[in-house]
């Protein structure tokens, strides 16, 4: 199996898998690999370009982004692009930034120029997926999975349509792709948790946490957000959670908390609104952590004395 970027070939059906001798991947075996992945975006990209700016923006959300971006080329707002002398930040800026800079060769934005970050979006999307694909299983694989997402209707549909769907698509994509990569390298979490201030709290964590922790604090954190997900999600992988047991964990956690929202307001109509508004997630939060106290203290009547065992 012939792969890219420093992978080898490897001759099989001699001996022991182990034993196998490897080969440098051939610059031609590249080469043709990477003419095949060209074609592939080249057929999508006909097949995304065909009809973009050919329909009117009479969809108010598309309409949206495109009068967002002409503004920001008009009266140059870039950070707060506003609709009818009124801020518009409802949504990250970066796809209206995006087509205002594709309006700039036309000075003007059209319905062919608003197009083109969702179309350049696509043909990333499917790009991504070839790679996702050659990663797992190979080049063949990869293309053929690049070319069934290119004729998918809803892919299709949503690539020349002035939304930012498609990029959020694409990022998620090749975070996935990049995801993959990290496991198979064995790279460390800690940068990407002292990006969100969160590493401390994953030491301490860690340190003192089994199963048994993770899953108080799965619940907790469902419920009031204590602690917060993102080092719950880690903490997790780094004490062997079961993927399937942390997806209902958490589906059970969050659903629990809609469930209970649902009740209250059947029950009491408005009249709870404004307590839910204002002080549930206090309680929610107060809640969470006399739940994760009891659970400690229960470890440390139950246990050696200790109260975290770490």
């Amino acid at each position: 199996m012939v792969e890219l970027g420093g992978m080898v070939e490897r001759r099989a059906g001699r001996g022991n898998p182990e034993q196998e001798e490897a080969v440098p991947a051939r610059p031609r075996d590249g080469l043709r690999s990477g003419l095949r992945l060209a074609a592939v975006l080249a057929a999508a990209g006909v097949i995304f370009a065909v009809p973009a700016g050919r329909h009117p923006l009479w969809d108010p959300d598309e309409a949206r982004q495109a009068v967002l971006a002409r503004d920001i080329l008009e009266h140059g707002r870039w950070l707060a692009p506003q609709i009818r002398d009124e801020p518009n930040m409802h949504k990250p800026p970066l796809y209206r930034w995006s087509i205002a800079v594709a309006s700039l060769p036309a000075g003007r934005v059209t319905e062919l120029t608003a197009a083109i970050p969702s179309l350049v979006s696509a043909l990333a999307g499917v790009a991504g997926v070839v790679q996702i694909g050659r990663l797992l299983w190979g080049w063949p694989t990869g293309l053929l999975a690049g070319l069934i997402l290119a004729t998918t209707p809803t892919y299709f549909e949503n690539s020349h349509r002035v939304l930012p769907d498609m990029m959020m698509t694409a990022w998620l994509v090749w975070a996935l792709y990049w995801l993959l990569r990290a496991r198979r390298a064995a790279w460390t979490t800690r940068p990407v948790l002292a990006f969100y201030g969160k590493l401390s709290a994953f030491e301490s964590l860690r340190a003192c946490a089994g199963p048994d922790t993770t899953l108080i604090l799965l619940a907790t954190s469902g419920l009031a957000h204590l602690p917060p997900i993102k080092v719950v999600t880690i903490l997790a992988g780094a004490v062997q959670i079961g993927l399937g047991f942390f997806v209902v964990s958490c589906v059970l956690a969050r659903g629990l908390r809609f469930f209970m929202l649902a009740f209250l307001l059947r029950r009491y109509g408005p009249a709870i609104r404004h307590f839910i508004e204002r002080r549930l997630k206090v309680m929610a939060v107060l809640a969470a952590g006399a739940a994760i106290l009891l659970y400690f203290g229960l470890k440390l009547v139950a246990g050696s004395g200790q109260l975290l065992s770490c």
